[in-house]
């Protein structure tokens, strides 16, 4: 793989990430519908666009391997960072028994419920701590990839048909809306039909790589088409994103967030000619500290909020932001939400003993 070529699908996850904190800042109602439209099927898709065919049971075990340390093993050390952290946070009101998280208070962990948890964390990548609460996409992606991978390889084993890709593409957009239909569940796993939606996303960025789709459709009648597939969207389909979207909805969704990805890719390409393109490459290149922190970052914009307008303490508990007074504060959440993760990570690299522990969490 040219990495040259490609830095633009880290410029595009850059771009993403902006997207999600954004996103979760509390952002007013259009632009947030907007960008809930496709921002997590971006980075599914980013993701697959480096897979490559695996023709092998070592490869296949060699990918499982990678996955595992690049995806779980950081989705462990985090959990359980945040699990150790849960009664300091509670002491600190960053979480309490007055603000209700998911219909629930806030409560002080005993050794034995930060054990349980620690136990589900490592067996279903569930439960864990409302600062984490975008870690559903880490276990997305690493069953989406695993998956996908997996399929690849079979389809290798079983057949030559040298378009196996596409078929694999179908069945899982296939699997998607009958799992949807019929509301498959799994332990552990919960909703099937988002495993194979993420699967789909991620599948698709091996297909769009593989037979060049990109330079196909990076033209401006296909943008400008796209582009007004997603305003329509925008303006005619309900409230959905990945975690919402229903069995009408599921359709919809697809097309819009396609749009949506295909759009942000050829940004990302047009950037390259700005200086900007760096800013995003980086981001692009330290998503993992982003997706951690930015929810507990947000902290500081309530407290900014409690001092600034006399609220009680209590309110620094408020999830995933303090929604009231948010007309402009949203884009001080986001500056926040991005800039100090990005300053923690500089700081753990300093020295070779924290950079070496850090390394298991980024």
């Amino acid at each position: 793989m040219n990495k040259d070529k490609d830095n633009f699908l880290s410029t595009a996850k850059g771009i993403g990430i902006i997207l999600m904190v954004l996103g979760h800042s509390g952002t007013p109602g259009l632009l947030g519908k907007y960008i809930y439209q496709f921002h997590m099927p971006l980075f599914f898709f980013c993701s697959g666009y480096f897979l490559t065919s695996i023709l092998s049971k070592d490869a296949l075990i060699r990918f499982y391997k990678k996955r595992i340390k690049g995806i779980y093993i950081k989705f462990l050390c985090w959990s359980i960072l945040f699990l150790s952290l849960h009664n300091i946070f509670y002491h600190l009101n960053i979480y309490n028994n007055i603000i209700l998280f998911q219909g629930n208070p806030s409560f002080l962990y005993s050794t034995q419920d930060i054990l349980q948890k620690a136990i589900i964390n490592a067996f279903s990548m569930n439960e864990h701590e409302q600062l984490l609460r975008s870690f559903w996409f880490l276990k997305q992606l690493f069953l989406s990839s695993i998956l996908v991978s997996t399929f690849t390889f079979s389809a290798n084993k079983l057949t030559h048909y040298k378009h196996s890709s596409l078929i694999i593409l179908f069945i899982l957009l296939i699997m998607t809306l009958i799992s949807k239909y019929f509301n498959w569940s799994l332990p552990a796993i919960w909703d099937i039909s988002l495993v194979f939606m993420s699967s789909t996303f991620y599948m698709s960025g091996h297909v769009f790589r593989r037979y060049h789709i990109l330079e196909k459709v990076d033209n401006k009648a296909t943008i400008t088409i796209l582009f007004l597939l997603s305003i329509i969207g925008l303006f005619v389909l309900p409230w959905t994103n990945m975690l919402e979207y229903t069995r009408t909805t599921a359709i919809p969704f697809f097309i819009v967030a396609y749009a949506g990805i295909i759009m942000t890719l050829s940004i990302s390409k047009k950037t390259e000619k700005y200086s900007i393109k760096y800013i995003l490459y980086y981001l692009g290149q330290n998503t993992m500290v982003i997706f951690a922190l930015h929810m507990l970052c947000f902290k500081i914009g309530n407290l900014i909020k409690i001092a600034f307008y006399d609220m009680p303490i209590y309110r620094l508990a408020e999830f995933q932001i303090i929604y009231e007074h948010n007309n402009y504060y949203w884009i001080v959440y986001t500056i926040i939400g991005i800039s100090i993760p990005l300053l923690i990570d500089y700081m753990m690299k300093l020295s070779k003993t924290t950079k070496k522990i850090w390394n298991y969490f980024v």
